[in-house]
């Protein structure tokens, strides 16, 4: 079941661990051990609801004090101290903010890549020049996955953020310049800076197209996609569609997923997919339930919500706190503060994402700093373009960790399944990569524990 549910969200979701008889205790919660008997209660949730009646320019000015105090208190430290910078709007903020703590000696530290689309060097060189800091560079190369191992043995289970990958490049350059780093983390989860929740917008149109148009273009829609595999735009005007019919909790939580429940059904061997239930196949109920049970009543909240206690502490949080701990770098992240990230849930909805416009009330904190067509610019995220890798300078890299012979024996995966995709993906006809990185990484987990 654990490893189906990485499968679905690329990291073991709690309270499950990939190891039998072990559990994860749930963000927010305590577990108490008392005369034998096992205790656990939530201490800690976000209120939503009900919303503060506040004005633009009040909000700016009380979140601006917020950050700057969560950015202060974080400043504390006894060995020398530096910044994860890349350039973004969050890193960007958290970095100004310190500056005006730091008078003097700053050190800023940033990750990038040689690919253009995927390089944002030269924005956090635009914010590093203006706060005139010490700053350090790195350019990640498809070399550096000879870490995989080393991440594998860190992350203790299968883990398929393949940001872990330059994280861990960060954290290692920048180790050898401070002992403690404060980032950016947890901007988009509180002050609404996914794409994925700009995707209400298009959808409304797309349903303008009658209900029950939609729902007859069901089946024919999927045998077409079935019978020409190697067409993504249909793949995709299938998937759409089909989305297009589910309530917000369903189609929120389908623009997440690697694998969908009709693909782990192919991918698991016969004997493993008996195994499971429907519940262990259709992962995807852990974020409808946190979507539908929590305090938040708009759609952009109950997004950011179910971001919140499922994807920050299952996905973003350990990875850098795997990848700081691993070099012995501790990390800091100021918009985690939870006075600040109650103050931003009780916020109204339109306070953080209004007009299609992500972070709006974050941007014109941040624009006391940077003028708005730098904080405007389309977001990158942190992506890496290990999709270009598999076809060029990793492939012989990938077809050992998945078509060997040795993967093919590990009694878990579909042979030929895996085989199909990784054709598909060499070929250009549809883009598996993150499918590709998690059964990699998985593979990489099992040789290192279960294989030694």
């Amino acid at each position: 079941a654990a490893l189906s549910h990485y499968l679905t969200y690329q990291y073991v979701p709690h309270p499950w661990t990939i190891f039998e008889d072990i559990r994860k205790v749930e963000p927010g919660s305590w577990l108490e051990w008392r005369n034998g008997r096992l205790r656990t209660e939530r201490y800690w949730t976000l209120t939503y609801e009900p919303k503060r009646a506040i004005r633009l320019e009040d909000a700016i000015e009380e979140g601006f004090h917020l950050l700057e105090e969560a950015v202060r208190i974080r400043l504390m430290s006894e060995v020398p101290l530096g910044c994860f910078l890349s350039g973004g709007v969050d890193s960007s903020t958290v970095a100004a903010m310190m500056r005006r703590h730091v008078s003097g000696r700053l050190r800023t530290f940033s990750i990038g890549f040689t690919e253009e689309k995927f390089n944002e060097l030269p924005y956090a060189r635009q914010v590093a020049q203006q706060l005139q800091t010490e700053h350090e560079e790195y350019i990640v190369r498809p070399d550096a996955l000879e870490c995989v191992a080393r991440l594998a043995w860190h992350f203790d289970e299968p883990f398929a953020d393949s940001s872990a990958v330059p994280t861990y490049y960060l954290a290692k350059m920048t180790r050898q310049h401070v002992t403690v780093a404060l980032n950016g983390d947890g901007g988009d989860e509180s002050f609404a800076g996914y794409e994925r929740y700009r995707s209400l917008a298009p959808l409304r149109l797309y349903k303008k197209i009658p209900a029950w148009v939609r729902r007859a273009m069901v089946k024919p829609l999927a045998a077409a996609a079935r019978v020409f595999s190697s067409s993504a735009k249909l793949e995709l005007l299938n998937y759409v569609n089909r989305t297009s019919l589910l309530p917000l909790e369903s189609y929120y939580v389908q623009m997440m997923v690697i694998f969908r429940d009709y693909q782990k059904r192919a991918l698991f061997v016969d004997r493993h997919r008996h195994e499971l239930t429907e519940a262990d196949i259709d992962s995807e109920w852990l974020t409808e339930g946190m979507m539908l049970n929590g305090s938040a009543r708009a759609p952009v909240d109950r997004m950011m919500f179910a971001d919140i206690m499922l994807y920050l502490p299952g996905a973003l949080l350990p990875k850098v706190d795997r990848t700081t701990m691993a070099v012995s770098l501790e990390g800091r992240s100021p918009l985690l503060d939870y006075v600040l990230m109650e103050w931003a849930a009780r916020l109204p909805a339109e306070l953080k994402y209004r007009d299609g416009e992500l972070k709006f009330l974050l941007k014109r904190i941040a624009n006391r700093f940077f003028p708005m067509e730098f904080l405007n610019r389309p977001k990158q995220g942190f992506g890496v373009p290990v999709g270009l890798w598999f076809r060029r300078e990793l492939r012989e890299l990938v077809e050992d960790f998945l078509l060997s012979e040795r993967s093919r024996n590990r009694g878990f995966f579909d042979p030929a399944y895996v085989e199909r995709i990784y054709r598909q993906h060499q070929s250009g006809a549809q883009n598996h990569a993150h499918r590709l990185w998690a059964l990699l990484m998985f593979e990489a987990w099992a040789r290192t524990f279960l294989d030694r």
